[in-house]
This record gives structure tokens, sequence and C-alpha cells, in this order.
């Protein structure tokens, strides 16, 4: 056993060692390539899409009604479909250049990059499109949640159960294939028959492949944990670029098991047609293919001019919005957690507001206040001496048992010196509550610190007619287009993994300013100061402040390398 994974692996250390003249370069470029490439379809169809459907941006007062449109579903099929050729020429590049060494043959940089689009080409035919959901799979398991997904998923289905099989599902079909690409890529043959190909390769070695695949990605994760508790900057590093080299290692892997299984079934690598060897040598070829990057970059460079130059351009910090107050060191929404915002950790707080049943404005997140104090029951089936009864306090910690909810007055008074968002929720016993929260707001002296906020039109529209001066802050959960067209709001609140840079340009464009929600690790704070967003609403506003500060404010050259790679590694375009 030993003896078999020492061959193993010196044989992957030696087919990548005899490859990294071509395949290394490739790394770099095909991701640069794959990024422009999805990039400029995904707006492209994206804002077909909208315009069909007849809207400028997808919010999630929209998204349902967008995602159901027939004009939609096709869009998207089509989508995915270009994206997923494009990550299979990636794929396809790797095998054949791996594939020929095995094979005693061996494979430039030109002829990877012409094996991936000769690849990507065929893939069109319907015969192949069985190819899809494969590298589907393979980007999902790759692919980046976003946390609100998550919390909608959670919340509807069972994950322990419907979650873990599912991925466990699609997992092992895409075991089952793993050896499709090489057929595919080799023989030239259709995907069908690739598949069938790989079927057979791997009966009886299922658990053996599984084994050696996982190998490299377990040793990733444990040094990524090492290095992320004895160097987080040097993790952050180590992150991005096996985010690069990870592919080849993997590929050079499972092509080594893919040499060894052939060989021991007494099979040969035909290659007597050496695949796409003379493809890059046709005049015809090699116009077409430059002309198709020239083309794909000019309309990327177009699409995204004003980013470059907000790039090269210094910019302030954003502020902090202390979320809830200062929510990670004290009870949420409550006194001692806005005492804490108001000792200059934050320049904004954010609270959310509730009518208890004799109309008292009271300040909690939930309507239910089981899971802050308790006791299953509802703020507006309470009076507020009820409330006042129910300690919020010691679920936090126990130095704080005894506190109790505060009130939206008591809360402006602590707050008088820094600006408030105040979220109202949209339920239907709420009727009226606008006017309410701006009667308190005006009765403190805050209206030109205060600024209403809410995940849903109807309370901001109607805060506007009482009062048109009043800031209000669209709060979304997603966020793509135009979202300034939405009629009733003067900023916008956005999460997180919604926040790009095109998005940021756009609403400063039109002079208003973004919030983004709820930022909680110093990963992520780079990328925001480079997208540029105004403010940060986070529960731990100390630790923010400290880690933003770390970060870098320049512009210039930096900025543009760190936008380049942003868009690689974060911005939906996950590189081969």
């Amino acid at each position: 056993m030993n003896k078999q994974a020492n061959s193993m692996i010196r044989g992957t250390a030696r087919l990548i060692g005899e490859n990294l003249k071509a395949v290394l370069p490739f790394l770099f470029i095909y991701p640069v390539f794959n990024m422009i490439a999805c990039s400029v379809a995904v707006k492209l169809l994206m804002r077909l899409a909208a315009g069909i459907y007849g809207v400028t941006y997808i919010g999630q007062d929209n998204i349902l009604g967008f995602m159901r449109a027939p004009s939609t579903v096709v869009i998207l099929l089509i989508l995915v479909l270009l994206i997923s050729l494009s990550h299979a020429a990636g794929i396809a590049g790797l095998v054949y250049a791996y594939t020929m060494r095995v094979a005693g043959a061996s494979a430039g940089l030109a002829s990877m990059i012409f094996a991936g689009l000769r690849t990507a080409g065929r893939s069109l035919l319907p015969w192949n499109w069985t190819l899809v959901p494969l590298v589907i799979v393979q980007t999902l398991v790759q692919a980046f949640i976003p946390t609100f997904v998550l919390k909608y998923f959670n919340a509807l289905f069972t994950p322990g159960i419907i979650h873990y099989a599912l991925f466990a599902g699609l997992l092992m079909a895409e075991m089952l294939f793993v050896f499709a690409m090489h057929f595919y890529v080799i023989r030239e043959c259709s995907f069908t028959a690739a598949c069938r190909e790989s079927l057979r390769l791997i009966r009886g070695r299922f658990l053996k492949t599984v084994a050696w695949l996982a190998v490299f990605p377990v040793l990733q994760f444990c040094v990524n944990i090492l290095l992320s508790a004895a160097a987080p900057s040097a993790a952050g590093i180590y992150r991005a670029v096996m985010s690069v080299l990870a592919p080849g290692v993997n590929i050079a892997v499972l092509t080594r098991l893919f040499a060894d299984y052939i060989e021991k079934d007494n099979r040969q690598i035909d290659l007597s047609r050496e695949p796409f060897a003379n493809h890059g040598r046709k005049p015809w070829s090699v116009f077409v293919s430059a002309a198709l990057i020239t083309a794909l970059i000019s309309v990327y460079f177009v699409q995204n001019a004003q980013l470059w130059k907000q790039a090269m351009t210094s910019r302030e910090y954003p502020v902090i919005v202390a979320h809830r107050g200062d929510s990670a060191n004290a009870p949420e929404n409550t006194y001692p957690a806005f005492r804490l915002a108001a000792d200059g950790r934050a320049e904004w707080a954010e609270l959310d507001v509730h009518r208890t049943k004799d109309g008292v404005i009271v300040v909690c997140h939930d309507e239910n206040l089981k899971r802050i104090s308790g006791a299953d029951v509802f703020v507006h089936d309470l009076t507020y001496d009820q409330i006042m009864k129910l300690d919020v306090g010691s679920r936090f910690s126990k130095d704080y048992e005894g506190v109790r909810i505060t009130t939206l007055d008591e809360a402006l008074k602590v707050l008088r010196n820094m600006f408030v968002q105040v979220e109202i929720k949209p339920e239907d016993m709420a009727e009226g509550i606008e006017e309410d929260v701006l009667g308190i707001i005006n009765a403190n002296n805050m209206h030109d610190q205060t600024a209403i906020l809410c995940f849903e039109p109807g309370p901001l529209e109607r805060v506007k007619e009482i009062d048109p001066s009043m800031k209000t802050i669209y709060c979304m959960s997603l966020a793509w287009g135009s979202v300034t067209d939405f009629p009733y709001a003067d900023m916008f609140s956005i999460e997180v993994n919604s926040i790009t840079r095109e998005l940021v340009a756009e609403i400063h464009e039109r002079g208003s300013i973004v919030f983004c929600w709820t930022v909680n690790d110093e990963d992520s704070l780079q990328r925001l100061v480079d997208c540029g967003v105004d403010g940060i609403v986070t529960d731990d506003p100390a630790r923010i402040r400290s880690a933003l500060h770390e970060t870098s404010r320049g512009g210039g050259f930096t900025g543009i390398l760190r936008y380049c790679c942003s868009l690689m590694f974060h911005d939906g375009i996950i590189p081969v």
C-alpha cells in the first residue's frame, strides 16, 4: 500500500513538474479570460432579461416575479450554458496538457487554450449538453452562497437532512463521472459516451478515487486553519494563491489516477490523432480566437470604465454603524448597547421598532420576544407595563441580568449625538406606526440626524407622504441594476454579498450613499473599502473600526491590482 501511495505521489509530482512551463501560465491567464467572458455575459444577458421584464433593478420586492417570467427562465438557461462552457474550457485545457504528457507527447500554452476553446465549441452541440450539469455541480461545490440565501433555505428546510443529502447526492454523481472530461477531450467522442467510459473505468475503484481526490483539499484546509491561527495576513495570501493553483493540482491527481486505471485495465490512451495539435497553426483559427478575445476585452473595459477610474482614486474610510447598538458586547437594542455605541465606537446606530398593545414604540428586532427573553409572546399582544416585566439581558450574559426593553424615546436620548437608522417592520398590525415614530423623532429634535429604514416600499412611501424631508433608507437583501430608480429611498443599505463596485458606483453617480450590512469579520473589509461603500453596519463597532484602519485606502496601481483580484476571487466569477 505504501509502495502504491509513494508511486502515486511521485507520479503526480512528476506530472506537475513536467507540465509546469505550460500549466502555470495557463492557471493565471485562463481565469482572467474566464472572468472577462463570464462578466460580459452576465451583465449583457441580465440587462436583456430585466429589459424584457420591464424593470431596471432587481431586489427583494420584484425578484419572484422576475424569476418566474418565461423570458427570464430562457435567458438564465442560456447564461448557465455559457458559463458552464467557459468553465469546461478551462478544465479541458488542463486535462489535455496532463494527458498528453502521460501518453508521451507534450502540450504548450497555445495548444492548451485551443484545446479548451475547441472543447467548449463541441459542447454547443445538443448531444453534448450532458456536460453542463456536471460542470454546474463542480461550480456549486466551490460556489459562494450568500448568508441571506442560507438563512431562508434553513428556515424552509431541515438542513441536517435535505441540505446534506442533496450535497452528498451531487458529490456522488460528480465522482461517478469524474473521468468523463478525460475521455471527452482525448477521444472527441460525445459527452454521453465519455460518461459511460468513466463509469466503466471507476467501477470497483470508487472509494480509492474519492480518497485520493480528498487528500489535497484536506491538506489545503489544514494549512489554512494553521495559518489563520498563526498568521492571518499570510492566510489571506495563501487562500488567494491556492484559488489559482488548486485546479492544476487537483486535475494532475485525477489524471494520474486515470492513467493508472487505464494501464491496469490493459487499455491505452488513444492519442493517435493528437487532438487539437494543428488547430493553433491554422490562420483562420488564430484570427477568430484573437477577434473573440479582443471583442470580449473591449466590451468589458467599456462596461467597467467608471470602475477602473474609481479604483485609481483614493477614498475616505466608511463610517461605522452600530447594528442594534453595540450588540456584540451588550444585549441587542438595549440601553447598555446604545450607551457603548455612543461612547465613540460608531458614528451611526441602527435600531428596530415595534408598537405595543397600548401604542408605545419600543425597540426590539423580533416581533416575538422568545429569542431575547425566553417568553413566547408578541409585542403587539402586550402592554408596555407587561413588556417591562421581561428580562432581556440575562440570556446574553449574567452581567446584564435585569436589563429591560428600551423605548424609542429612551434610545434617542442616549443617541442624541449620533446619526440614527430607525428600522420599521412592515407588519399589518403596525398600521400608522410611521406617524408615531416620526412624532418621537421630532420631539427629540433629531429630524436631521435620523433616517427611516425598511425592507419594503410601503412604509417608506408613507414616511415620504407624511414628511417628504425625512431621509429614508431602502434595505436590500438582494440588489442588482439601477436600484436608485426605487422612488422612495434617499439612501440604500445592502447586504454584503450583493455589494459590487458597479452597484456602488451607480448609487454614487445618482448622488446617494450606500451602507453595507452586516459585517462582523475583517476579511471582507478591504474589498468594501475598495468598492467605496459609505458605511459599514456591524455588531462589533470597536473591532471593525480597529480592523478598518489597517486596510488601505490608496488607489493607483495597488487599487487596480486589488480590483482585478477581487473580481476573480469574489465577485461571482469562479476561476477555472
